[in-house]
Order: structure tokens, then C-alpha cells, then sequence
């Protein structure tokens, strides 16, 4: 006698557990396409961070920032360390250093220090001066620098931003 073989209808229970693994399928491969993206946006982030090295008083440090291409109220930030060291190298005695900041774009610059919350430039002096680096211990001053457009910026738009002691 031959036994013949029924195919067995899938339960409540089965389909239910099929529904929750596809669901949980679907939700790794978006999650998995968000960190991608995430990592890249991290990376374009990271690419902002700069630091300024002062061992020593009558030094000029010049950073040139591409802004070309930047749109009415679009905001770029930038990340400035001003340090005090180099390796176990320290300053022997105390600088007083400036910052300026130079385009000829139609944008707005604030600088902020990593502990105020107020903007350390003035509407129209885009300067600060009179900033100190202690001597003999290590000091990391932290800025952000933000920029905000007030029209659209040539393709050969460039911010610089000039440190010296």
C-alpha cells in the first residue's frame, strides 16, 4: 500500500512567524543601508576638524576652506583647536595669539569657544584678538566656526582663516 503524502496547510502560528521574520529581513537590510550612509556623513564630518599647533610667539598659521558652490542660508561648520604642544613639547612662556577670518563672500561668521555659548565675533570685525595659551601646561583651546551664506557663493569661494601669535 502506498502512503500517499498530504501537504499540510501552514497554521495561524506558522504564518505568523513567517510574517515576523520577513518583517525582521526587511528592517536589518534598511538599517544596514542607514549606517552606511551614516559612517560617509561621519566621515565628511571628521574632514572639518583642524588643529593649530603654537609652540612659540610671531607665527602665522593660514587654513584655506573651500565654500564654493554654498546656497542662501546654508550652513557650514568648522572645528579649530589651538593647542600649546607638540608631542611632549610645551611653550616656555605665555602667547597671546589672534584670529582672523577672511573672504570677500556675502556670509556670516560666528566663532564660538568649546565653553560659551556667545559669539566671540562682532557683526562687522571678523577678529579676535588677545587670546592666551598658558605657559608650561598643556591648553587646548576649542572653537567652532560657523558659516552661514547670505546668497549663493562663486565656484572659487574660499574662507581663510589666519592664526597668529
Amino acid at each position: 500500500m502506498r502512503k500517499t503524502i498530504k501537504k499540510k496547510k501552514n497554521t495561524k502560528s506558522e504564518k505568523i512567524l513567517w510574517s515576523l521574520f520577513i518583517f525582521l529581513v526587511i528592517n536589518t537590510v534598511i538599517l544596514s543601508v542607514i549606517l552606511l550612509n551614516k559612517k560617509e556623513s561621519i566621515k565628511k564630518a571628521k574632514s572639518n576638524d583642524y588643529t593649530i599647533s603654537i609652540l612659540k610667539e610671531n607665527i602665522t598659521r593660514t587654513l584655506e576652506f573651500d565654500i564654493s558652490n554654498m546656497e542662501l542660508r546654508d550652513l557650514k561648520e568648522i572645528k579649530l583647536k589651538i593647542i600649546n604642544y607638540k608631542g611632549k613639547k610645551r611653550n616656555s612662556r605665555e602667547i597671546t595669539y589672534s584670529v582672523f577670518f577672511l573672504t570677500n563672500e556675502d556670509v556670516d561668521i560666528k566663532l564660538y569657544k568649546s565653553d560659551d555659548e556667545r559669539n566671540l565675533l562682532t557683526y562687522k570685525e571678523k577678529i579676535i584678538s588677545g587670546l592666551t595659551l598658558k605657559k608650561d601646561k598643556k591648553q587646548e583651546d576649542l572653537y567652532y566656526v560657523i558659516i552661514k551664506c547670505n546668497s549663493k557663493t562663486d565656484k572659487k569661494a574660499k574662507l581663510t582663516i589666519r592664526v597668529s601669535s
